[in-house]
């Protein structure tokens, strides 16, 4: 049985709170699998690979979210903050220019 629609992105929240980070991320695969706008599985997954230390994973499960929920405005701070703190100011620019136009 399945656990519905916000039951897959809920279970990975809570793996991750319990330090399970492997399962979480299980988790929030399945529910993009099955709903790949979920917007709380797609910004699980790229914290998922920040805290895993996982940079260039993390920029592209940003990007990701963006591209899937244009509106997700969180994304594009994440995925400036992130940008930023890996001292990609190219890069930074060139998201920036992409999602502005």
């Amino acid at each position: 049985m399945s656990p519905g629609f916000y039951g897959y992105s809920l279970l990975g929240d809570a793996y991750e709170m319990a330090e399970k980070l492997d399962e979480a991320l299980n988790y929030y695969s399945k529910c993009l699998r099955d709903h790949p706008k979920d917007r709380r599985a797609l910004l699980g997954a790229a914290r998922l690979a920040k805290r895993q230390g996982d940079t260039s994973r993390a920029i592209a499960a940003y990007r990701l979210a963006i591209l899937r929920a244009p509106d997700l405005e969180i994304a594009y701070d994440l995925l400036d903050t992130l940008l930023l703190d890996s001292g990609s100011a190219e890069n930074r620019v060139n998201v920036w220019r992409q999602n502005t136009r």
